[in-house]
């Protein structure tokens, strides 16, 4: 049986340092090469033979542009007829509408981060700020207008909430109540009642607004201390309020892998982590999703 080559449908190419660089984003395969490359990327744009490859560039010894298949399957710029199906390309399948932008947007810079470590960050940004001062923190149009406020409203119940607000980095290593837990969720995911449209179902209202009335976030619970709980990695059923263990065990190891290297969550009792459902942002705004969904 012949095998059939086509270029991948998830590539851009772009300069990079004096450099033709072609980046398959789906695979984050990311490679400089000659312009030649890109003419045979371009004549694989549909399924075809090495047999129809080698008549097209008879000027090119057989050999040679074998092996240069071979290579672009290797790197994933070239996809094979029996290969085994990958989920996670055909997944792409679902961005199509904004893809190259968004897709290559988002696929080749999610994690490209490096660990963070707090005294390298620190020392780092003292040495930037004594090349390049730090912007302003605040911004002001001194040549406009000015008409003075009355100051906030600090008393009562919502603004003390909001004034004791803080980013925290130390924990005390203690355990969470199954209690604590519910409420954060139920009021922060769950879904508090539902609205019939007619002609196209019924939408979810939650605490928090959503573009649409989609709600694509979904929340996951690794929990890791919290009385009464197993520990372990569990999915929040928004709709039932109720915790679905997906995977036993949880380890302060396995916090600090999903952070970053932010090695100061490893005493949190519980993280919440999120996710997106494009396709429920899609379904309504079929060209704008990956922005309506951040």
């Amino acid at each position: 049986m012949k095998d059939f080559y086509r270029r991948s449908p998830h590539l851009v190419c772009y300069w990079w340092r004096n450099k033709l660089v072609l980046e398959n984003y789906a695979s984050r395969s990311r490679v400089s090469a000659a312009p030649l490359t890109c003419e045979i990327l371009h004549f694989f744009d549909r399924w075809r033979t090495v047999q129809e490859l080698l008549k097209r560039y008879s000027h090119f010894s057989p050999a040679s542009l074998r092996c240069a298949v071979r290579a672009l399957v290797r790197l994933s710029l070239l996809e094979r007829s029996r290969a085994p199906r990958d989920a996670h390309a055909d997944a792409f399948a679902l961005w199509k509408e904004w893809s190259p932008a968004a897709s290559f947007l988002h696929f080749s810079t999610k994690d490209a981060h490096a660990p963070i470590e707090p005294e390298d960050s620190l020392r780092e940004l003292r040495q930037r700020a004594r090349i390049e001062p730090m912007p302003p923190p605040a911004k002001s149009y001194p040549r406009a207008r000015k008409f003075h406020l009355p100051p906030p409203q600090r008393s009562g119940e919502f603004p003390s909430v909001l004034l004791a607000r803080r980013t925290w980095r130390q924990f005390s290593g203690g355990s969470l109540s199954l209690e604590k837990l519910a409420t954060l969720l139920g009021l922060s995911f769950g879904v508090q009642s539902w609205l019939h449209v007619r002609g196209i179902g019924s939408v979810a209202l939650k605490t928090s607004p959503s573009g649409g009335a989609r709600h694509p976030i979904e929340a996951y619970v690794l929990a890791l201390r919290v009385n009464g709980l197993p520990s372990g990695l569990y999915h929040y059923a928004a709709a039932t309020h109720v915790l679905e263990l997906l995977r036993r065990g949880a380890s302060s190891a396995q916090v600090v892998r999903y952070l970053n290297g932010q090695w100061w969550f490893g005493r949190v009792a519980v993280v919440v982590l999120m996710t997106a459902v494009f396709a429920r942002t899609r379904w309504k705004y079929p060209r704008r999703a990956p922005i309506a969904s951040s």
